[in-house]
This record gives C-alpha cells, structure tokens and sequence, in this order.
C-alpha cells in the first residue's frame, strides 16, 4: 500500500521565522527582568532581522496570509513592546512607584496600539510606507538610548530625557505621520533594493561600534517623520500661494 506523503506547507516557513522572532522577544524580557543590557539589546536585535525576514519569505513564497499578520503582531508586541518596557524598568523607574509602572508601560500600551491600527489596515495598497512609527524601530530607539547613556556614563543618568523619549516615541507610534518602509512589495524588483541598505549598515555599525550606534540610527529615523511633514507643508503652501 503506497503511503500518502503529506507536503508540508509553504507558510510554515514564515510563521516559523516569526516563532523565533517570539523567541528571541522572550529571551529579552527575561534579561531585562534581570537588568542585563547587552544580552536584552542584542536579542530584540537579532529579533529585528527576523521580524524583517518573516514578511519577505511570506511574499516571496506567496503565502501571505491574515494568520501571518496577526502572529507577527503579536510577537512584535512580546518583542518591541514588552521587552523595553521591562528594560526601561530596570533601568529608570524601579524606584518611581506607580508613576514609574505607569511610564515603562507606555511602550507596551502605545505599541499594541500601533499594532492592532496595523493590523485592521492590513491589506492597504500603499507598502511604501508606515504610518506612525513602527515596533521595531519604536524599540531601537528606546534601548539605543539607554545604551547610548549607559555607554557615555557607566550608568543610567538623566531620567528626564528617558521619561521624554518614552513619551516622544510612544506618541510618534500611534500618530499619523509618514514614515518610509523597508518593505519591497515585489521581492523580484531590483529598483527597490535600495530599502535594505540603512538596516545593512546599521547591523554593521552595532557589530563595529557597539549598541549605543543604534540609537544614531533609530534617531534620525524617528526625526524624519515630523521632518518630512514639515518639508510637504511648505511644500503645499508654495503651491497653493503659486497657485493664487
């Protein structure tokens, strides 16, 4: 009797690289729990390519699904949310009491918003780009910051501006702003393989310069959003007055 062979499905694939982007999320908060920086940082990071790799195989294999969407929003939410609220803890606002829960949950709050937009938003035509900050670099600016001090100082100094980036960025998530995405639509369209560049080379400045580089980076991402806004309303105002 021939034995049935049962192929295993393409989509297992993806979801399996969102699995370990989980994964990785888990062994985040677990350090941050601990107070270990280096390890937290460099597991939401190695998160971050995976949670960048996932999308891409679903398109390239052509098994994007709603099952997919909604299990990388949730390990995106444990990885990108949770993680650096627990860190930002650890480090700034384990002495603040309430207030103090209640700042670090911003992250998690404001990110599972983010998501939940995203996700009910899904299947919208324009890929290019975001709106609002997304998750993931929401969390690398967040723990770049945190590292960037602890590099510069040996300690966790100026809770004000943690206090001030949590708020920036978690406000930024949530907002209407445009941001570019790395996201190439058409895995098979060389034109746009220019988006894979800046996370290239902020891999390579991490590995070079340390996990404090990724806040360099994350920075100026999170700045091009209200830059960009400003330079369209000028923009629209030149045009509107060229056209009076």
């Amino acid at each position: 009797m021939r034995k049935l062979k049962k192929k295993i499905p393409k989509a297992v694939i993806p979801n399996s690289v969102t699995a370990m982007n989980m994964f990785f999320g888990y062994v985040a908060v677990t350090y941050a729990f601990k107070g270990e920086l280096a390890i937290t940082i460099w597991a939401i990071y190695f998160a971050m390519f995976l949670d960048a790799l996932d999308g891409r195989l679903a398109r390239l294999l052509n098994v994007s699904s709603r099952f997919g969407i909604e299990m990388d929003s949730l390990a995106d939410l444990v990885t990108f949310g949770v993680a650096p609220s627990i860190l930002l803890y650890k480090a700034y606002f384990h002495t603040w009491g309430f207030f103090g829960i209640a700042i670090s949950f911003m992250p998690t709050l404001f990110s599972a918003l983010r998501l939940a937009r995203f996700n009910v938003d899904w299947n919208r035509t324009d890929s290019s780009h975001f709106m609002g900050v997304p998750t993931p670099a929401s969390a690398m600016f967040l723990i770049g910051f945190i590292a960037f001090v602890y590099e510069l100082f040996g300690e966790y100094r100026y809770p004000g501006a943690a206090v001030f980036c949590v708020v920036l960025i978690s406000l930024l998530m949530v907002s209407n702003l445009s941001y570019t995405s790395n996201k190439i639509s058409r895995p098979r369209d060389f034109s746009q393989s220019w988006k894979i560049i800046p996370f290239t080379l902020s891999i390579i400045s991490v590995i070079l310069y340390g996990p404090p580089a990724m806040f360099v980076w994350a920075a100026v991402y999170v700045i091009s959003g209200p830059v960009r806004w400003v330079l369209e309303e000028i923009e629209e105002r030149r045009a509107a007055e060229a056209s009076a």
